[in-house]
């Protein structure tokens, strides 16, 4: 029984070993470049027990990034914390999780990998606590962190590049609570009715005109047959 015990354990820190050593990769150089076998040769196994772990790359991908996630700060606090959680994670400069999500947009699969991930572990679990229109609200929020730290890890852009959180907090906080201001949603739903209720009005317009369009014909074609009736008894 021991044994068993001891072989489970190993096997278990092996799998840890095989996903650090692939958070590593997948965070350096693209998904399509990274090879199971140099991940194996960094854990020092054969490349087939890391098929027999993990089944296939996708998979390996996918719980790296459970395992990024478990390892990194949580987002998904309570709807008065969110503005100052997404303002600190928005300058924490050590989220590897981070690394491997630029590394990985070139490759279709990996997209569709990391989209079907951050629906299921942020945006449905954020819009659970937020109002409507709930999933809008919380895809702004991930959309701004997003666009934040590409702006400042990525691009390097000047001044955002070069602050620290305190330096513009307050800027950055009021960005992320207006995704959460219920006025604000309540403000924008009337201000999306009204495009829609001129676009109604500008497609009924033209069907209005066609009508009067069609009543002048009528009338001037009355108005012709009446100068035709009469111009022959005048001539008499």
């Amino acid at each position: 029984m021991t044994g068993k015990v001891a072989r489970k354990r190993s096997g278990e820190q092996t799998r840890q070993r095989i996903l650090a050593a692939a958070a590593l990769q997948f965070a350096r150089t693209s998904y399509e470049e990274v090879k199971l076998r140099d991940i194996a040769r960094d854990v020092g196994i054969d490349v087939a027990y890391v098929h027999r772990c993990f089944g296939s790359k996708e998979q390996l991908f996918a719980d790296v990034l459970e395992a990024t996630r478990d390892s990194g700060p949580s987002i998904l606090g309570e709807k008065q914390d969110l503005p100052r959680i997404f303002t600190d994670e928005s300058f924490n400069r050590d989220a590897i999780g981070f690394g491997i999500f630029i590394c990985s947009l070139s490759s279709p699969k990996a997209r569709e990998i990391i989209k079907a991930f951050g629906l299921r572990e942020f945006i449905e679990p954020l819009a659970a606590k937020l109002p409507e229109p709930a999933l809008l609200r919380a895809t702004l929020l991930l959309a701004c962190m997003t666009g934040l730290k590409v702006t400042r890890e990525v691009l390097g852009v000047d001044p955002l590049a070069n602050m620290s959180s305190e330096d513009c907090r307050g800027l950055i906080e009021g960005i992320f609570a207006a995704c959460l201001d219920e006025n604000r949603g309540a403000s924008r739903k009337t201000a999306v009715a009204a495009p829609k209720a001129a676009r109604s009005r500008q497609r009924a317009a033209p069907k209005g005109r066609g009508a009067g369009n069609t009543i002048d014909r009528t009338r001037d074609h009355g108005a012709s047959d009446r100068r035709r009736r009469v111009a022959p008894a005048q001539e008499k």
